[in-house]
């Protein structure tokens, strides 16, 4: 997953302390880390293309969704459970009534760690390139790697 600018930027006001965190929130995480004993830094709803009701929860790394994961695809029953109690918060606080019944609510993961470093090496990538020795022929940068052809 991707975050948009406007979503990416959220969770980093959150994170620096620019933007407070709402009580839907502050639940959620608290139950997130009693639960899987992972952070929350954000959530984000939306409808998917297929128009189906999505629920992004935001983790730090790679490491945090493995742990939500169950080898290479995600543990249904988690994401059950975390969908049922982001529905009874959603429902606690009056907030987002497309997700007040839990049935039918995709639940997925992004990474912030991961949006930070893909963004600062966007960002750097002409400096990257430029610094490139003359042994190097070639240098790519896709996601959140350097790839150097020889």
């Amino acid at each position: 997953m991707l975050l948009s600018e406007q979503e990416y930027s959220h969770a980093v006001d959150i994170l620096a302390g620019r933007t407070g965190r709402e009580p839907l929130l502050q639940e959620f995480e608290e139950w997130f880390e009693e639960t899987f004993g992972l952070k929350v830094y954000d959530y984000i709803c939306d409808v998917t293309k297929a128009g189906r009701v999505r629920l992004k929860v935001v983790l730090w790394d790679k490491d945090c969704r493995k742990k939500l994961m169950k080898g290479a695809n995600p543990d249904f029953r988690k994401q059950k459970k975390i969908g049922e109690k982001f529905s009874e918060l959603c429902r606690t606080y009056r907030k987002h009534e497309a997700y007040y019944r839990a049935d039918g609510l995709l639940v997925c993961y992004d990474t912030l760690q991961d949006e930070i470093g893909k963004r600062i090496l966007k960002q750097a990538e002409s400096r990257i390139k430029a610094a490139a020795e003359q042994d190097i022929r070639r240098v790519e940068i896709i996601f959140s790697s350097v790839h150097d052809f020889f």
